[in-house]
């Protein structure tokens, strides 16, 4: 857009009160009952997934992930901490489910 990067935009502050308010306009906590695991996802009806499906031309799949960025550097002088806690490869004699955990953690700028 022509402009648009000259263009700066302070929101206003808002207060609790008026925040609260806002995020019940819309909030779908418990809009399809105690037990529904979907929430907002319910709005899509058979009828979209239909409609979506037919304009698939390719069975293509791309990653939409980002990659986490765990090295320092100027441009990322906090980067991610991540930790791999136990190897999925390390295999057990006692015949025990293999599965591997790690952490990551994040600071905020």
């Amino acid at each position: 857009m022509k402009g648009f990067e000259t263009m700066k935009t302070t929101p206003r502050p808002v207060s609790k009160v008026e925040f609260d308010k806002l995020l019940q306009t819309v909030c779908n906590w418990g809009r399809w009952g105690a037990d529904d695991e979907r929430g907002t996802l319910n709005y899509i009806a058979p009828e979209h997934v239909r409609r979506a499906a037919a304009l698939v031309r390719s069975g293509r799949s791309v990653s939409m992930a980002v990659p986490i960025n765990t090295v320092a550097g100027s441009d990322n002088p906090r980067p991610a901490a991540h930790y791999m806690v136990q190897n999925y490869d390390i295999h057990s004699d006692r015949g025990e489910p293999q599965f591997c955990t790690d952490f990551l953690g994040a600071c905020r700028r």
